[in-house]
């Protein structure tokens, strides 16, 4: 296997074919939020056909979650991971959580937005929230900030979930956790209560960092990802490269574009090597030549 980068056999085979599903997933609006114009822009980001093979190989790993897929998450995560966790857990919660937040007289549990206080409403937790409630017509009194659970908690509510689209590093929510316990002084009211953190999908290392820093919390999701879902451990056994060359590759490829990135951001945030996105947003564990926006650089997903 080659120390150099290099196009296989059938690879501009392999560009076209690429390229020609991204465009029927567009078509189908199964990619909705990504238009062809988008997509045609991001491909000329590539310029050399190694760098094309390797652009080719990035859109065949993407996974992207339409607005209905991520509409679906939310019915998986509600109707079957929680109630599951809690009778696994044997957690003090009514499992009918989305009859209960519809209802008018106060259900006594709470969905919290993962966001810190001086955070921007437009953050994708809050964007999930109203998703969330949307989708199920859900009681806005009943979906409250961080801030308002001192608010809750003396009004009777035992059962806090706090729901969020992506658990990557855990750093995120580590952060929330940080303010709730520390600056709000809340770490006493949460101890007596059922707390369960439900982002639709996690990283299994973000699941054990959160695990770690605060272990009463419950943690669960509808999908769960892993090392496998690293870009280089899926695309690159090509018979020519390898991972250690596409790393390679992809590093020198972001210096030649102008990008001079941190050590923990090289491969996304805390170097995950995801493709992943939302159509509402996408992580920042995800490789950032799906987003980059400077240098000239035209994004395939915006954030």
């Amino acid at each position: 296997m080659s120390n150099v980068f290099t196009v296989p056999l059938h690879g501009q085979i392999y560009y076209d074919s690429i390229r020609e599903r991204c465009n029927n997933l567009i078509d189908l609006n199964i990619w909705d939020g990504i238009e062809k114009n988008q997509l045609r822009k991001w491909l000329n980001n590539f310029s050399t056909d190694e760098e094309r093979y390797f652009a080719a190989c990035v859109l065949d790993c993407l996974i992207f979650r339409s607005e209905q897929q991520t509409e679906s998450l939310f019915f998986q995560l509600f109707y079957k991971e929680i109630p599951n966790l809690v009778r696994r857990k044997k957690l003090p919660v009514d499992t009918n959580l989305i009859a209960r937040l519809k209802q008018v007289t106060d259900p006594k549990v709470r969905l919290v937005s993962v966001m810190r206080q001086e955070d921007s409403p437009i953050k994708s937790a809050s964007i999930v929230a109203r998703i969330l409630k949307r989708a199920h017509q859900l009681n806005q009194n009943y979906i409250i900030k961080p801030i308002d659970i001192k608010t809750a908690f003396d009004s009777g509510v035992r059962e806090f979930i706090f729901v969020d689209d992506f658990l990557g590093t855990g750093d995120q929510f580590n952060g929330v956790l940080h303010q709730v316990r520390q600056e709000f002084s809340y770490e006493a009211l949460l101890t007596q209560c059922c707390v369960i953190y439900a982002p639709l999908v996690a990283h299994y290392k973000g699941v054990k960092e959160i695990q770690d820093y605060c272990p009463y919390i419950h943690i669960i999701q509808a999908e769960l990802l892993d090392d496998s879902n690293s870009l280089f451990n899926q695309c690159f056994d090509d018979g020519n490269n390898g991972v250690t060359t596409a790393r390679a590759f992809y590093l020198d490829m972001l210096r030649k574009k102008g990008f001079n990135l941190d050590d923990d951001r090289e491969f996304g945030y805390g170097n995950l090597e995801l493709t992943f996105a939302f159509n509402h947003a996408i992580p920042d564990n995800s490789l950032g030549i799906l987003h980059f926006s400077e240098n000239n650089w035209n994004p395939l997903i915006n954030r």
